[in-house]
């Protein structure tokens, strides 16, 4: 019989060529690396000190991850650059800056630029990319479920192996939320980036400046008129103070919300704070929290996927959409999603 070692990690270590595989399967350990090495050689590149590789799920497609990544030029906590993302981390021996690929067929390349991590922090990036593009989760019922329904039978075709792609930091989650009320997306944008080039913490590698998204800490000891000056609404401003305020003191995290693996709490918890209302609520219980279930139905941007995918000159009313969603249980999400990706 053989052997789980779906909760296993194997690592594999020659001159600074670094593998961690998370198995799916049981299957010998050297053949792996030794495959894995051989496809990777190829694609080393220089400028790198060490690597990671993670093997990749099924139903996963690296490029059609990067088309929305790439959706705004504009975006400060990462940068698209051809065939890799490239993001700045601070981990426990400070600032790490990563460029992230996938080489081959469900392989992801991650490498380490401006330092070589330690074990703890090499697991750190890891974890924060397998969280990112949501590597863990078996995606094969959303695309069975889909393949049968009208309105995303033909998404799923076109954009096979798009994950849902995360938002590890339950601050920013919120903040993007916010920033995002009742305006359009590109506007959306502007004031993201000046809100992270104004308060984040930046890096300097190459000429070339990187920044992470501000912390709660940061944020809850600024004025309203900071961010007013950023060309925020004051009550946006204050808003965004708020939440960084209860997640400075400690009075929500995204632990506290994930304990009791009860989504519906988290829900609850979410509206308790001044300027979280349902959209918001959903939106970063989709792309935060990890709740399969999540569906932002007030989007606009949603209803007008929806619009196009159906051929139609006006938005379907509210009713009509909760109808179309009862198929989609546990997958509402996923639905969401590819109903963005369908927008650019």
């Amino acid at each position: 019989m053989p052997i789980d070692r779906r909760h296993e990690r194997f690592d594999f270590e020659k001159d600074n060529f670094y593998i961690n595989f998370s198995r799916n399967q049981s299957i010998g350990i050297l053949e792996m690396a030794q495959q894995t090495q051989k496809e990777l050689s190829p694609t080393l590149t220089p400028q790198s000190i060490a690597r990671s590789v993670l093997r990749a799920p099924e139903l996963f497609d690296f490029g059609q991850c990067l088309v929305f990544l790439n959706r705004s030029k504009q975006e400060r906590t990462h940068w698209v650059l051809g065939r890799c993302v490239r993001r700045l981390l601070k981990l426990a021996g400070g600032f790490l800056l990563v460029d992230v690929s996938s080489p081959a067929e469900r392989v992801i390349q991650i490498e380490y630029l401006n330092r070589k991590p330690t074990q703890t922090e090499r697991s750190g990036a890891e974890a924060h990319v397998r969280e990112w593009f949501d590597l863990d989760r078996d995606l094969t019922p959303f695309h069975e479920m889909a393949q049968q329904d009208r309105l995303l039978a033909t998404l799923v075709h076109h954009h096979r192996g798009l994950r849902l792609l995360k938002i590890h930091d339950l601050f920013q989650a919120l903040c993007w939320a916010v920033l995002g009320q009742q305006i359009n997306v590109a506007f959306a944008y502007t004031l993201y980036r000046r809100f992270v080039e104004a308060f984040g913490e930046s890096y300097v590698w190459n000429r070339q400046t990187y920044w992470l998204f501000p912390t709660a800490d940061t944020v809850a000891g600024l004025s309203a008129n900071s961010l007013r000056a950023l060309q925020l609404t004051g009550r946006k401003s204050e808003y965004i103070i708020g939440i960084a305020k209860a997640l400075a003191s400690g009075e929500i995290s995204k632990a506290s919300l994930l304990a009791d693996e009860d989504y519906a709490h988290a829900r609850r918890a979410l509206l308790r704070i001044r300027g979280v209302g349902p959209w918001t609520a959903s939106y970063v219980l989709m792309r935060c929290l990890g709740d399969p279930g999540a569906f932002p139905i007030e989007d606009i941007g949603l209803h007008n996927a929806i619009r196009l995918q159906l051929g139609r000159e006006t938005k379907p009313a509210l009713e009509e959409i909760r109808s179309m969603a009862e198929s989609w249980t546990n997958w509402q999400a996923y639905a969401a999603f590819y109903l963005y990706r369908s927008l650019l």
